[in-house]
């Protein structure tokens, strides 16, 4: 019960990796709170007795179905706890883009299949542990987990300026469209994060000081010019021109598990050679020599030997 799991030891009986519970228990409350909303949204409108009736079944239905799939995975799969945190981002991005998707095809209208939702979010993140386990990621860091959220993050606020510009040009707009937007993020987050494996002070550099300048602007300027397409257009500039700074400016920052270069060697003196071209190491030795004052006997004294 307790055999290695690739590289890792197995942290215990029941789980392969020290955030397997997160992610059964995560998966588990997913499912029973989206499972309710489709038992809650069965019937046209989302209202009836049927439809009260059918959600406490279905949120059950959804809470055992996502947490014995995460359970048997976290069982044979070792998950770390950024691995943990970047699954429950994906599920809830892949949700959001199966009702954006539904929702354009015009399956919500009076009616919202939320059950092919949840699917488009499963598929999501079994997509995302696929890509782990095809690339040998399972060492997830928290950089790389804290960039694939903040590229969610990214997805959704530009997807919401680029809806707010469209709005102010034309009384056509698709609301959908903002639920695409964490579903892409996530992705180039998560590219990102595997070509350059940030830390996660360079992405609270390079990513939500961006978020916050832009929300200052758009703040200072609402009630200025809050619904002219120059607003719009703007903020989306201060955005990216904010992103691309900050990112060059916290590129200098060391990657996790970067080795520190090894320090410059002195090379040692070659050993001295005699004129005869051989190496004589001098050690000094006690001798005893001919007493010379006395005439007599020998005394103690110190000489030198040549050990070749």
């Amino acid at each position: 019960m307790t055999e290695p799991v690739g590289p890792h030891p197995r942290y215990s009986a029941f789980s392969a990796g020290p955030a397997g519970l997160v992610l059964m228990f995560s998966n588990m409350v997913f499912g029973i709170v989206v499972g309710a909303l489709a038992g809650a949204w069965s019937n046209p409108g989302g209202t009836g007795t049927a439809a009260s009736d059918s959600a406490p079944l279905t949120g059950l239905l959804g809470g055992v179905v996502l947490g014995a799939v995460a359970a048997g995975y976290q069982y044979a799969v070792w998950t770390n706890y950024p691995r943990a945190a970047a699954a429950i981002v994906t599920l809830a991005s892949g949700f959001m883009l199966g009702f954006g998707l539904l929702d354009s095809a015009g399956e919500f209208r009076g009616s919202p299949n939320t059950l092919d939702a949840i699917i488009v979010g499963a598929v999501m993140e079994a997509a995302f542990f696929a890509f782990l386990g095809i690339t040998h990621e399972a060492n997830m860091t928290a950089g790389d987990a804290f960039c694939t959220s903040v590229g969610a993050i990214y997805g959704f606020a530009i997807a919401a300026l680029v809806l707010g510009y469209i709005g102010s040009t034309s009384s056509v707009s698709d609301a959908s469209a903002l639920l695409y937007g964490p579903a892409i993020g996530e992705i180039a987050g998560g590219i990102l994060a595997y070509a350059f494996r940030p830390t996660p002070r360079t992405v609270a550099i390079a990513g939500l000081i961006p978020l916050g300048i832009t929300a200052v602007y758009m703040t200072a300027l609402s009630t200025v010019s809050g619904s002219r397409p120059a607003y719009w257009g703007a903020a989306i500039g201060v955005l990216v021109v904010s992103a691309v700074v900050t990112g060059i400016l916290s590129s200098g920052i060391a990657r996790p598990n970067e080795p520190a270069p090894a320090p410059a060697l002195t090379p040692a003196p070659p050993p001295a050679k005699t004129t005869t071209g051989l190496n004589i190491d001098w050690m000094p030795t006690v001798t005893l020599a001919p007493d010379t004052v006395h005439g007599r006997g020998t005394v103690p004294g110190i000489g030198v030997v040549g050990r070749f």
